[in-house]
């Protein structure tokens, strides 16, 4: 699956670029998602075993962009690809 992405990156005032503006919500998500499984070299039913879910699409729907996770949600996952990393995420509110 190839993915065309559009990002924009918004300065802050002092000219760091530490938020992301990002308009399909849902491709980025089933893009990083399924980066970090590959990375991992974890199967479908891997990650459905680590996160304990029963169902394997409860995981393979935001991984194929067909639903969006919460921001809770989300770091759960990620956790879950990637334990023993920290990923710092917060939503922030819309300007």
């Amino acid at each position: 699956m190839k993915l065309d992405l559009s990002i924009e990156l918004r300065p802050e005032s002092n000219n760091l670029f530490d938020k992301i503006h990002i308009a399909d919500v849902a491709a980025v998500t089933a893009f990083l998602l399924r980066r970090q499984r590959v990375k991992h070299d974890l199967t479908l039913v891997e990650v459905t075993r680590r996160l304990g879910a029963k169902p394997l699409n409860s995981y393979a729907r935001y991984e194929q962009g067909k639903a969006v996770p919460t921001i809770e949600k989300f770091s759960h996952l990620l956790s879950a690809l990637s334990p023993g990393n920290d990923f710092v995420l917060t939503e922030s509110q819309r300007t």
